[in-house]
Formats: structure tokens, C-alpha cells, sequence
């Protein structure tokens, strides 16, 4: 049996808070990840202090796999299927290359998901973990009214959750 990588995983959140002459404070970006353009950005504006904090959050491979299996409430078959319907293909940003990054994502989880946890590498825990940040923000956003047949669900499919289950 192969010891796994006690690696930690890092997400770096941003919040950037404006001091204009006035005295009155503004929320510029409640969370900036990782995008460096758009700190950049907030940093070169004129007339203006910004104070800027970082919060870090870490997550062991532990805490990513049970996360992970928590919310990707799919198994492999079901998941395969989905993949296989115009729905699925239908939906997501593009990667690219003509396929959507969910759709992807979904051929990734149906790997990890058949592959024992002592077998999984360090780019599969990565890959866990931008599934459950997705997955995760994608709930928050739940559309208003009957969501069997929306994009939204499509989506969310696609990377391994079906909200209808929930």
C-alpha cells in the first residue's frame, strides 16, 4: 500500500476593502482567488488605500475525499449515462476545445470514483477538490421555481451532483 501525500491544499481568498478620501469604506471584492489581473487592477486605482486580507483555508487529502464523496452523490454508471445525453453536452462554459469544462470534469469523477483510495494521486485530490468548490458554489446559486429541467441541475450533473437527490 502506497502512503499518500500529507500535501496540503490551499485556497487563497482575497477580500479587498477601499479607503476613499471621504472616509467611507466600500466593499470592492468580497473574494478574489487567486486572480491576480483583477487584484492588480484594484491595486492601481487612484485616489484610493486598499487594504487587503488574505485568508488561508487548508484541507488535508482526508478532509478532500470525504467532502468529495459527501456532495458527488452520482455513482460512475449514472454518471456515465448523464454524459452520454444532449442535455449534458448542452450546457457549460466551453473548454476549448468544443467540450464543456463540466463535462470534463464528469469523465474525471467517474475515474476517481472507480479508482480505490490508496491508488488516488495528488492530481486526483486536486481535481476532488475543484469539484467540491464547485459543487459547492453552484448550490448557492439555485435558481427560484422548478429546477428538474434547468441548465443549473445540468450543470451540477455534470460535475457529479444531482440536486434532486439532495
Amino acid at each position: 500500500m502506497r502512503k499518500q501525500s500529507q500535501k496540503e491544499y490551499i485556497e487563497s481568498i482575497y477580500i479587498v476593502v477601499s479607503y476613499h478620501s471621504l472616509g467611507v469604506f466600500d466593499l470592492i471584492n468580497d473574494a478574489i482567488t487567486a486572480v491576480n489581473y483583477r487584484l492588480s487592477f484594484c491595486l492601481q486605482k487612484k485616489r484610493s488605500v486598499f487594504l487587503i486580507f488574505k485568508i488561508k483555508m487548508s484541507k488535508s487529502n482526508e478532509e478532500i475525499y470525504d467532502e468529495f464523496y459527501e456532495l458527488v452523490n452520482m455513482t460512475p454508471s449514472e454518471l456515465e449515462d448523464w454524459l452520454d445525453t444532449e442535455k449534458s453536452k448542452n450546457v457549460g462554459q466551453d473548454s476549448g476545445d468544443g467540450e464543456a469544462i463540466g463535462h470534463k470534469s464528469g469523465k474525471k469523477i467517474i475515474e476517481i470514483k472507480r479508482t480505490k483510495k490508496d491508488d488516488l494521486t495528488d492530481a486526483n485530490y486536486d481535481h476532488m477538490n475543484k469539484v467540491v468548490g464547485y459543487i459547492k458554489r453552484h448550490k448557492a446559486q439555485k435558481p427560484d421555481g422548478d429546477i428538474k429541467n434547468s441548465d443549473w441541475r445540468y450543470s451540477l450533473k455534470n460535475w457529479g451532483h444531482d440536486p434532486m437527490k439532495d
